[in-house]
């Protein structure tokens, strides 16, 4: 699970310290030392295996193609539907209602009809915030990560050492929304958010080399797809042997004997 955060990382070092880390040969390298999750026992659920309303956030890459469509991940539940462009910034745009035409016979399905004074430079995402009914529980996790930095030449070391921490605490929002991942496979799926970055200490282990920590809080939502019969709301209940009545949704005879 520290694939989302290590991936982030770097991207984020790439991106902003190109000088030090950018390049087939960077000046500076960056490899993973150490890995330890310790989840918190006592966020889990005890209701966890029962149907119960979520909300669920899709992600799709944008385009400019008013044609294309995009389809949910999951059947919506009635209510709204927040639909957002995204920049690789982190930042959420909302959409206005007629710049979003919904399918009418599938209601997973969508189109978007943006104005045509909408700036899209920088966009390159569309998110919708949606309401479901799943089976989930959500954990609680701290992952202690330490990164070794390492060079040729040693003097480099320092400043990449300082410069670092300042990207992981002023981009912090943007190395957040980098690390969110998510895996699946069949029915099952888990959604690995970070909540919060802190750097805990940097070190010199030996020459050409310095090693920082970093505590990352997570939260994990485990989830399950919902079988057939499962989650789908009561529409009778009536007394078995009893002629169904459309008129009469509840309709059960109760005799009583005095």
């Amino acid at each position: 699970m520290a694939e989302g955060i290590d991936n982030a990382l770097r991207t984020l070092l790439v991106e902003a310290l190109p000088g030090l880390f950018g390049g087939s040969s960077p000046a500076v390298q960056i490899a993973l030392s150490g890995d330890v999750l310790m989840i918190d026992p006592q966020s889990a659920d005890g209701a966890a295996g029962l149907p119960t309303p979520d909300d669920r956030l899709d992600h799709f890459a944008f385009n400019q193609d008013a044609q294309l469509l995009y389809t949910l991940t999951q059947p919506p539940y009635p209510g709204p539907r927040r639909v957002r462009l995204t920049t690789d910034s982190g930042d959420a745009l909302p959409l206005r209602d007629d710049e979003v035409t919904w399918d009418v016979a599938d209601a997973r399905v969508f189109r978007l009809h943006l104005r045509p004074t909408r700036e899209l430079s920088g966009i390159t995402g569309v998110q919708v915030l949606y309401g479901v009914t799943a089976i989930f529980s959500k954990l609680k996790a701290v992952r202690t990560l330490s990164f070794d930095l390492t060079a040729d030449d040693e003097t480099k070391l320092e400043p990449a050492t300082a410069l670092v921490m300042a990207v992981a605490t002023l981009d912090r929002a943007r190395f957040m929304n980098v690390a969110r991942v998510t895996y699946e496979d069949g029915d099952y799926g888990t959604d690995i958010e970070v909540k919060s970055l802190k750097l805990q200490r940097g070190e010199r282990q030996e020459a050409g080399v310095r090693r920082l920590t970093l505590a990352a809080e997570l939260e994990l939502k485990v989830r399950r797809a919902l079988a057939e019969d499962e989650g789908r709301p009561i529409e009778t209940i009536r007394t078995p042997g009893m002629p169904q009545n459309p008129d009469r949704p509840v309709d059960v005879r109760v005799d009583l004997d005095i």
